[in-house]
């Protein structure tokens, strides 16, 4: 086993080598690999998906025997997961030991009032977002929105620190680092180091009121004729009167 892992790492890391930019860790550049692959952001892969993850790194001189006997001995909790940054950290050398406690300490736990201090530092930090959005005007959120999605390289709807702070940057969201850490703080649910951006869009948004979803569930209502759920684009034309529209009133349209 010895003898397979130590040409298993090495060829990983000369193949990881390779394809990493000239300004990323190495160790970077092999999680982002995994993440490819890990649909749910969850910060683990599974025996099929360490053996696609290496494949597509370009290590093909295994076959699927000596590749389940590699996953077996890096899934160190036998849970049939594999956690892909740990993972990382212990083929690049890093790994630190776990913390130590004693039996009758442990470690803090932040306070309600300390809770609740960073949540209101963060609805701030939101509220400075969307009033510079608001500034942009109706193409404000859009940008947005497309700025991120543009980010997604593997298009997993996640994004690291570094690219998340850019596309901040990119639709001139003017805030500080800290400030910008802290929002992405709040959304990496996972500890993963990732973020679902789609969590983020949700947070500037909002929760509509109870009047606003009492209209829209009237509005909806009023168009499904047939009570099913759906409105059909057939629902739609018989509720729309299309003879006011100013192109209908111009002539250029019927």
């Amino acid at each position: 086993m010895a003898d397979l892992r130590y040409q298993f790492e090495n060829e990983l890391k000369l193949k990881i080598s390779q394809k990493s930019k000239s300004n990323q860790p190495d160790e970077t550049a092999l999680v982002k690999y995994f993440r490819y692959f890990d649909l749910n952001n969850s910060g683990t892969v599974s025996a099929e998906e360490f053996q696609k993850t290496i494949t597509k790194i370009g290590i093909t001189s295994l076959d699927h025997e000596a590749t389940l006997r590699l996953f077996d001995y890096y899934d160190i909790n036998r849970n049939g997961e594999l956690d892909y940054r740990e993972f990382a950290t212990a083929v690049y050398g890093n790994q630190a030991p776990p913390p130590q406690y004693s039996q009758r300490s442990s470690p803090e736990r932040p306070t309600t009032s300390q809770l609740r201090n960073a949540e209101n530092q963060i609805d701030e930090i939101l509220v400075i977002i969307k009033r510079q959005l608001r500034a942009q005007g109706i193409g404000g959120m859009i940008g947005l929105a497309k700025a991120l999605r543009f980010a997604d390289k593997y298009q997993d709807k996640k994004l690291e620190l570094e690219e998340f702070s850019n596309v901040l940057g990119d639709c001139r969201i003017d805030l500080t680092h800290r400030q910008v850490e802290r929002i992405f703080a709040s959304l990496n649910k996972s500890g993963t180091e990732l973020i679902n951006y789609e969590d983020f869009l949700a947070s500037l948004k909002g929760r509509l009121s109870t009047n606003k979803k009492s209209v829209i569930t009237q509005a909806f209502q009023r168009l499904d004729n047939d009570r099913d759920g759906h409105v059909d684009i057939e629902e739609i034309k018989n509720h729309y009167d299309v003879t006011r529209h100013p192109d209908v009133t111009r002539g250029n349209r019927s």
